[in-house]
């Protein structure tokens, strides 16, 4: 267009030079074509299936539109740089990267890949070798090397442009404001939502991208519109006058014990399969005798630590971010009120037991901050036995319990979480009659390869069952009046859909309440924030706020507009519920109950012999406060070091150690003469 006024040339010839640099490089054609592509590509491995994923394409065209722009937003800030074909590509690896990895933990697990599980790196690393073969954990360490080495060789061959920055920033700048825009409208016009109430529903409706986006930046609880003080105020008082009547009073309080269930849930729920025998007939009887229901989880096939969160402090997950788990972010860093400090006003000591790592999801640094007193991981057990798969057998734990139990005079809360029935479950029939065969067996599954995961899944649940029986047995015969309390903290990764339940959802497992104190509780359907507080409830103890509220404000029209105040307000406001300042802190916690000593120290010929209490497979012998040599474990009290390295003066302490090479407790230090 031809103009005599300079001036509008001048301002018309500026967004064209703009135009004209980015059309030098063709990187922001690429950037439009490939942001689509990108999506398209992302979604079908995520359904693992390109039919599905443009499928998806038609059917959700406002939510595909919306993950292209914001996929296209992140390749556009390549304009910026000198090496813009490089950073578009490498921009598009790591979204790639995303959606592969989003695909493969999708046949493992229910659950979709969030930004939360970059916080679970660690935990998923210890337990990678029963999800993947070493072959299948070689050819992604290869595959990974490989692309390094691709894009390191693309940054040296790519070309190197003059960085236009001002260009580069508007253009950038634009692509933000029409994300933004088409972002707004879509939620307002209730083509997206803000709100998930299933993360895997949600992940196939509103597609990867802009779900996970979402778990980057949505964390904790959000302030709600009516937070005030007053608000707060006013719910304690209310929740003060409905405090309800004890029930008849015992001689003592109960010990209680709570068990979470890995994976656990009645499999008798599953319309057209049959059994060889019964799968649970410890747990099936007592759900007949005693209060029981169905418990609404926060997850399927994963997420155990969201559920444990949930009974432990009477607080909804719903109200945290996207896919967020709690002991990987708030519980790190702060004292969170729970069942614990509720029992320590009774004067009950606080034991957390789990027959798996104590380094998994943090337990051993978040538990302290929920207040118990001893924690007790395998790292602490002995003469444990496996199933095929390497997890531990859940029979161990009837010791375990009843060794806190033992180990202190008064009222005891010990809190369980067992580890048997964990995925993942083996399409291969590798567990043959020779290995012990499978305790029951599956039929009106249609393949071998499904038939043979439900019976290894089927044979581990019912070792599961099989501790539980002897559990309720073993409390039984001790005589001290106890509340135990069974549950299961989600369903297996099996590919369960709703409709091949004969009752209840995806999201519902089953508990139980046995007691010995002739206290009785309602049962019924219940939800796993509401756990403990029914516990309570059945013990005729005081609770804090939130198990009042969940035993007197179930029915109210504003029960969850006031559980969401009340966790925003205990953990992130200004704690007017518990007076203006957490009157709680974190416990010196005990790992282990049996003190882990050294007698003596000798140095013989061939090494170094460690005499010692309590030890454990996982006990190593650390000389100068320094790991030292190849550790051997003699026998039930002696480790050795082969070689001559020790000398008179050195100072000998044993570490036990966690499955990932973190140390979980030292012992005294013991000085060699």
């Amino acid at each position: 267009m031809k103009t005599k006024n300079p001036d509008l040339r001048r301002r018309l010839a500026l967004p064209a030079r703009w135009l004209a640099a980015m059309a030098e490089t063709r990187s922001l054609l690429l950037c439009l074509l490939l942001a689509p592509l990108l999506n398209l590509l992302i979604e079908s491995i995520s359904r693992h299936s390109p039919l599905q994923g443009a499928a998806y394409l038609l059917q959700h065209p406002v939510s595909f539109m919306l993950g292209s722009l914001m996929i296209l937003v992140t390749l556009l800030a390549a304009a910026i740089f000198p090496k813009r074909l490089f950073t578009i590509l490498l921009t598009a690896v790591l979204w790639l990267w995303c959606g592969v990895v989003n695909g493969v933990l999708l046949s493992m697990r229910v659950t979709p890949f969030g930004f939360t599980d970059f916080r679970n790196i660690e935990a998923a690393l210890d337990i990678i070798d029963i999800y993947m073969t070493p072959w299948q954990i070689a050819l992604c360490a290869a595959a990974a090397v490989l692309c390094i080495l691709l894009l390191v060789l693309l940054y040296v061959k790519s070309p190197r442009f003059r960085a236009r920055w001002v260009q580069g920033a508007a253009c950038l700048a634009a692509g933000c404001l029409i994300c933004a825009g088409f972002g707004g409208w879509s939620i307002r016009s209730g083509r997206v939502s803000e709100e998930f109430g299933n993360l895997a529903d949600a992940y196939k409706e509103y597609g990867f991208v802009y779900c996970f986006a979402k778990s980057i930046f949505d964390q904790g609880v959000d302030r709600p519109d009516s937070y005030s003080d007053a608000r707060i105020d006013d719910i304690v008082e209310d929740l003060e006058e409905a405090e309800p009547e004890p029930p008849a009073a015992v001689l003592e309080h109960p010990n209680i014990i709570i068990v979470q269930l890995e994976s656990f849930f009645n499999v008798n729920r599953m319309a057209g399969l049959t059994f060889s025998s019964q799968p649970l007939p410890n747990f099936t009887r007592l759900a007949a005798e005693n209060p029981s229901g169905f418990l609404s989880v926060p997850s399927i096939g994963a997420g155990t630590v969201n559920t444990e969160f949930e009974v432990l402090t009477g607080m909804s997950l719903e109200y945290f971010g996207t896919g967020e788990y709690p002991y990987k972010t708030i519980l790190r860093e702060s004292v969170c009120p729970s069942l614990c400090y509720d029992l320590d006003e009774a004067g009950y000591t606080d034991y957390a037991i789990h027959n798996n790592n104590g380094t998994f999801y943090d337990r051993h640094k978040v538990y302290p901050n929920l207040g118990f007193d001893y924690f007790l991981p395998v790292e602490y057990m002995d003469n444990i036995r496996e199933n095929v798969l390497g997890w531990s057998k859940d029979s161990i734990l009837t010791e375990q319990i009843l060794k806190c139990l033992d180990n202190s005079p008064g009222s005891d809360f010990v809190y369980t979480v067992s580890v048997q029935p964990h995925g993942r479950y083996p399409q291969t029939a590798y567990y043959t009659e020779e290995e012990g065969g499978y305790a029951i067996r599956v039929s009106g599954l249609e393949t071998q390869a499904e038939t043979n995961q439900w019976e290894y899944y089927v044979s581990q649940l019912y070792g599961t069952d099989a501790f539980v029986g002897a559990l309720i047995q073993a409390l039984d015969s001790r005589g001290e009046p106890y509340i135990c309390v069974f549950y299961g903290d989600h369903l297996p990764s099996l590919d369960i859909q709703e409709e091949d339940l004969l009752a209840g959802d995806l999201f519902q497992t089953e508990y139980v309440i046995c007691t010995n104190t002739g206290l009785t509780a309602p049962g019924g359907d219940i939800e796993a924030y509401q756990l403990s507080a029914a516990a309570l409830e059945m013990a005729g103890l005081p609770g804090g706020v939130l198990p009042a509220l969940h035993q007197t404000a179930r029915g109210d029209a504003d029960y969850q507009e006031q559980l969401e105040l009340l966790e925003y307000d205990l953990l992130y406001g200004d704690q007017t519920a518990l007076g203006g300042s957490m009157p709680y802190a974190a416990t010196d916690m005990q790992m282990g109950v049996d003190p882990i000593t050294i007698r003596s120290a000798v140095l013989r010929s061939d090494g170094l012999y460690v005499y010692c209490d309590n030890i454990t497979d996982a006990s190593y012998v650390f000389l100068n406060g320094k790991p030292f040599g190849e550790t051997q474990r003699i026998d039930r009290d002696t480790l050795f070091v082969a070689g001559d390295d020790a000398e008179p003066g050195d100072v000998v302490s044993v570490v036990q150690m966690g499955n990932d090479g973190e140390p979980l407790s030292y012992t005294n230090e013991y000085l060699l003469n």
